[in-house]
């Protein structure tokens, strides 16, 4: 899931979960999954030649 405007675009690493199981889900693996597939989006969807990512949790 992602939402995107002219400044930003954020996307989740989970989606849909109960709060409580959200710690469970997360690891080091899905990260680096999914930052992956966000950083080719960046690139061939919307022409970023060179994104910044940053994480937060």
């Amino acid at each position: 899931m992602s939402f995107v405007s002219d400044q930003m675009k954020i996307a989740l690493l989970t989606t849909h979960l109960p709060f409580k199981e959200v710690s469970t889900h997360i690891t080091s693996n899905g990260i680096i999954d999914v930052v992956s597939i966000i950083h080719s989006d960046l690139v061939n969807y919307f022409g970023i030649e060179n994104p910044n990512i940053g994480i937060v949790g």
